[in-house]
């Protein structure tokens, strides 16, 4: 994490505690956990003494450990709801000798069984390990059961999931739509026999209270995601923990079962275990743009179908967002010099179109043309900004086949996290910029 977020940190432990200099500490160290993706800090006696001295409107120290007040409460629901499904499950009459028919790993067979005998289950694996074929198989065989529906925290994930399920009678909706977030009538109850929820990783500890809070008694609830990955923007990784905390119900998926990219898996595998790597030396923010340009010049030659998949299957990643390695002034630089279509991506949601903070689009003239086909005049989508370049954060729940990391000196600070997390993107070729006796 970066010393820019750690003095953010440190201020707001002031502005909470101005008098009393160890309680700051130990809230800035709470703080720049959550960031890191930690739900709560472990603290000694002495710590923990000092810790009840912090607000309790800020602050809650419970067994041991001090939470942020918002998420203790999250969690306290979260526990809750866990325990109510656990409670109300009902027999739904799958047998195990209906899935010999399917291949699968032994893994990816425990993880289907668990998730239809059992009321709660969390799959983890890395790029490769079967999560979405093992998602679609169980959902297939759920189906014909049970009312299920798929969902994710990202418009670009449950696109993703809409491929793999053609032909299963499943239903497919974002997070904030199947909970209705942002409309005026919010969703109480699910109506649903087995929720799957894809992309966990990404989910906060709120949303995650809130999908819990609506499912009905006796549901079933599926947490597919990558442990491993960058903790939610807004900090504190809920997957993870229960993970660990419900190592019961938990299935781990091993290995690969790809064959094309063997190179990425190396390199994912070197980013999860703070190895070093090689990388190629980071050219010039002037030599960064010029290499943009001349894939935008590929790009205009296409037909626009064709650029619009040209652009959904290359990205420049960066760590940063702000600075002169950010996605923000890279974008704008390009921008000054770049002709024909603008590879776009949205900032804020719109549930009435479909269209989600992280979507992308190709911008020509005044219409925006997406992946599904679909169409907009400009004027009518909210907010958005070039997408040339793309951060790292952003770029979560997507895949592209071809992916150029950028890391510019203070990037290890951000953690092994963000950089496993854009290795693990690419699906074909990863490109790496940067000082290798850094990373």
């Amino acid at each position: 994490m970066s010393e820019e977020f750690h003095a953010i940190d440190c201020i707001f432990a002031q502005t909470i505690c101005p008098e009393d200099l160890p309680a700051q500490a130990i809230l800035s160290k709470l703080l720049h956990g959550v960031r890191l993706g930690k739900l709560s800090l472990a603290l000694s006696k002495n710590e923990e003494m000092i810790a009840k001295r912090l607000p309790k409107e800020h602050c809650v120290v419970n067994e041991g450990e001090l939470y942020l007040a918002r998420h203790f409460e999250s969690k306290s629901q979260i526990m809750h709801h866990l325990k109510r499904l656990q409670t109300t499950q009902k027999e739904n009459g799958f047998k195990p000798e209906q899935l010999a028919s399917y291949t699968l790993a032994p893994k990816q067979r425990e993880a289907v069984w668990h998730a239809l005998s059992k009321p709660l289950t969390f799959i983890s694996g890395g790029p490769g390990s079967g999560k979405s074929y093992t998602a679609a198989i169980l959902l297939q065989v759920a189906a014909t059961k049970l009312k299920v529906v798929a969902t994710a925290p990202t418009g670009k994930a449950c696109a993703r999931l809409r491929s793999l399920l053609e032909g299963i009678d499943c239903d497919v909706q974002t997070l904030h739509s199947l909970l209705a977030i942002g409309r005026k009538s919010r969703v109480t109850r699910l109506d649903f026999d087995l929720v799957l929820m894809d992309e966990s990783a990404m989910v906060d500890v709120r949303l995650f209270q809130q999908l819990l809070g609506a499912l009905k008694n006796g549901a079933q609830l599926v947490c597919v995601g990558d442990r491993d990955q960058l903790p939610p923007v807004e900090g504190a990784s809920l997957f993870s923990e229960l993970m660990t905390s419900h190592i019961q119900d938990a299935v781990q998926l091993k290995g690969s079962h790809r064959t094309e990219n063997k190179e990425i898996l190396e390199l994912a595998a070197k980013a999860k275990g703070g190895e070093p790597f090689d990388a190629e030396p980071l050219p010039s923010v002037n030599g960064l743009v010029e290499m943009v340009l001349e894939e935008t010049k590929k790009a205009n030659k296409l037909s626009i179908a064709e650029q619009v998949h040209f652009y959904a299957n290359y990205k420049v990643l960066t760590p940063l967002r702000r600075g002169a390695y950010g996605a923000d002034q890279l974008n704008a630089k390009v921008m000054e010099r770049a002709t024909g279509p603008i590879p776009i991506m949205m900032t804020t949601n719109d549930h009435e179109k479909l269209l989600y903070n992280g979507d992308c689009g190709l911008l020509c003239g005044q219409d925006v043309h997406f992946g599904d086909g679909r169409i907009f005049k400009l004027w009518q989508l909210g907010p958005y900004t070039p997408a040339y370049f793309m951060s790292v954060h952003k770029s979560q729940g997507s895949e592209y086949e071809r992916v150029v990391l950028l890391l510019p000196p203070g990037s290890e600070r951000f953690g092994s996290e963000v950089i496993y997390t854009a290795i693990t993107r690419a699906k074909k070729k990863i490109q790496i910029f940067g000082n290798k006796n850094k990373i």
